[in-house]
């Protein structure tokens, strides 16, 4: 299983192997969509 993300600036791809290794998060404020992700995962992300 993977995540493809496309944009007008650029392609990305990551694969569950690395989305399992990490803090994940897609937010959509006004129109603006953020992607956030870190490795090592360091807490639990609640909203």
């Amino acid at each position: 299983m993977s995540m493809e993300f496309d944009s007008d600036e650029y392609d990305v791809v990551i694969g569950m192997d690395v989305i399992g290794k990490g803090d994940f998060a897609i937010t959509n404020k006004d129109g603006n969509t953020t992607f956030s992700f870190r490795i090592p995962s360091k807490e639990s992300i609640e909203f």
